[in-house]
């Protein structure tokens, strides 16, 4: 069974015992396959071309797994077939560094719109919901954001063009889009090189067009320096809530937030 290009490449699909699931989205490739009571995960990430960018294919059927590099095996009590494919955005803030360092004059704010990867969380739908894995759409690399080796947080580092402009956003339906709002009420030039987003404090949301959205983020800078304060917004309009936070923001909480400020 091929995916339409109408539908999700998400969501729930039966996979019978002795059948496959091959579902290709974006840098990554994914196979599952039923044995029973005993489930094999297969993953790798393809080369950061443009050719991958945007790619979506799903099927089902009774064919052997493709074998990649990355393998895992899960063994199960229950006999369900149907396997549900949750977007979810990622475990641990993801640090964003545009192209070039932002610089946002005093007593002045920017919308950005960033995007961030789509993890998926595969999950073995029976009586109670059984998750097997969660793989990122896209590799991410490690990074140490804070002032010191001391001070900070172990995140992941990912590179956005940042653009003002929603419409200039191509559609990449691994990805979710952030609008990021930062206001700089000093007296002072912001000027940074990286910015980092609590995505485990966002929600993951879809249009129509199957892009998906999170909440906008406010980041208020008050101070000189690395800390700013964070205002979660509301829902975008004309959209349907996929996957919630993994985390509970309290509202008007300072963050860390920018990193390498020059003024």
């Amino acid at each position: 069974m091929l995916m339409n290009n109408s539908d999700p490449w998400w969501g729930e699909s039966s996979i019978p015992i002795g059948h496959s699931m091959q579902l290709d989205i974006g840098f990554l490739s994914l196979a599952i396959e039923n044995k029973g009571k005993e489930w094999l995960v297969y993953s790798q990430y393809e080369a950061d071309l443009e050719e991958f960018n945007n790619r979506i294919h799903k099927e089902v059927g009774q064919f052997a797994a493709c074998s990649y590099k990355d393998e895992a095996r899960f063994f199960v009590n229950n006999d369900s077939d149907l396997i549900n494919v949750k977007p979810v955005l990622a475990d641990r803030p993801v640090v964003c560094r545009p192209l070039k360092p932002i610089k946002v004059s005093p007593k002045s704010k920017v919308i950005l719109y960033v995007s961030t990867p789509i993890w998926l969380s595969l999950n073995l739908v029976s009586e109670e919901s059984t998750k097997l894995q969660e793989i990122a759409s896209q590799r991410l690399s490690d990074t140490w954001f804070g002032p010191s080796t001391m001070q900070g947080d172990l995140c992941y580092a990912s590179l956005t063009n940042g653009r003002t402009d929603l419409n200039a956003l191509p559609l990449l339906r691994h990805r979710a889009i952030t609008p990021l709002v930062i206001h700089n009420c000093t007296e002072s030039i912001l000027s940074f090189e990286r910015v980092s987003i609590p995505v485990p404090m966002l929600s993951v949301f879809k249009t129509e067009n199957g892009q998906f959205y999170t909440e906008s983020v406010a980041l208020t800078w008050q101070n000189d320096n690395s800390l700013a304060k964070l205002k979660i917004g509301d829902q975008q309009d004309n959209t349907i809530l996929v996957s919630g936070p993994r985390e509970t923001a309290e509202q008007g909480q300072f963050i860390r937030a920018f990193s390498a400020i020059f003024k």
